[in-house]
């Protein structure tokens, strides 16, 4: 492998940074041009050096793979891609019909270190992709379990790799400072909560009311910063009807763009994306987390003493959604599927 390789290859990434190319991401993704942005700096944070850690990955290489993408979080192509153009292993990815500016791009700057091909087919098209799966020796699929399923069956004889859906969950100590708070209020603005890093339910010991209040106003701070864009009309129902079942049996602390809801009981059911977050004790946080074992990809944590033995990513707040590029990710470390054995 070239030395200057992954120097070369985040180049050609890191170029994509300019105004325009933030304008159309933003109006494909709803996103607003600041959390757009914001997605575009934590990814390729580090990026050079990321990139030669995967480059340096030991195992043979695959001889052709196909990705098929979901249109949550605009950046979660990158990973892929990336280790297709370091580890020069020929592509097709379908991408989504509701984010593909941002893999189409990718694609371009990537393509002069390997061949990545774009593909454009309705997610219900099962003869196209059981054609790209019987062209390529393995698949990475993201979306929900039962897309995943059913991409899985079309394979059976192919390495698949699946990214599916999850949230992130927050534990916070009894006394926390506000810096944690501002932290965690980015963690839950960046995608405006569409990802499956992002935090859903808050787990805190010690005065829920006050932890709710503390997060309110973060929650206020962040929106001048990293302004909500724009809500799916699906998602402002969803949100009406959330708030007012939360209003007639908890407390709550909302505003136009942001919603906490105290839920002592543990059992009120998590709202929808755009910036909605449930706040239960502490005391049944190991319960809940033994229930959504792999689901909750990742836990950010501030003042907690013990943290949870988990398979589940543990990082501070303000690190929930940056995930570094050779981090192990839905059980499978960094190449899987690129490289036979790690």
């Amino acid at each position: 492998m070239n030395s200057g390789r992954p120097a070369l290859i985040a180049q050609a990434i890191l170029a994509l940074q300019d105004a325009d190319f933030v304008t159309a991401i933003s109006r494909e993704s709803g996103l607003s041009p600041e959390v757009v942005r914001l997605g575009l700096e934590t990814s390729f944070h580090e990026l050079s050096e990321e990139l030669t850690a995967i480059a340096a990955l030991q195992g043979k290489r695959t001889s052709r793979g196909f990705i098929s993408l979901a249109g949550n979080v605009f950046t979660a192509s990158l990973r892929p891609l990336a280790s297709a153009a370091l580890l020069d292993v020929p592509l097709l990815v379908r991408v989504s019909s509701r984010e593909s500016v941002f893999p189409c791009a990718l694609a371009d700057v990537l393509r002069p270190f390997c061949s990545i091909e774009i593909l454009h087919f309705p997610s219900d098209d099962d003869a196209a992709f059981r054609a790209a799966i019987n062209a390529t020796d393995f698949c990475e699929a993201y979306g929900s379990d039962e897309t995943l399923n059913a991409l899985q069956a079309l394979s059976p004889r192919s390495s698949f790799v699946r990214r599916g859906h999850g949230l992130g969950v927050a534990l916070l100590g009894k006394n926390i400072e506000d810096h944690s708070y501002d932290a965690l209020a980015e963690d839950i603005a960046a995608y405006d909560q569409r990802g499956c890093l992002s935090p859903r339910v808050v787990f805190a010991d010690g005065d829920l009311e006050a932890h709710a209040q503390r997060l309110d106003v973060a929650l206020t701070h962040v929106e001048r910063r990293l302004p909500i864009g724009q809500v799916p009309t699906d998602v402002q129902v969803a949100s009406a009807q959330w708030r007012a079942s939360a209003a007639a049996l908890h407390s709550l602390y909302e505003s136009s763009t942001h919603t906490v809801v105290v839920d002592n009981s543990g059992s009120f059911p998590m709202g929808p994306t755009h910036r909605h977050i449930l706040l239960r004790p502490g005391s049944i946080a190991q319960q809940a987390l033994k229930r959504l074992g792999p689901q909750a990809k990742v836990i950010g944590h501030a003042g907690i003493a013990s943290l949870p033995s988990t398979s589940s990513r543990l990082c501070p707040l303000g690190s929930m959604q940056r995930p570094r590029l050779t981090d192990a990710a839905d059980g499978y470390a960094a190449g899987a599927g690129f490289i036979t054995r790690i």
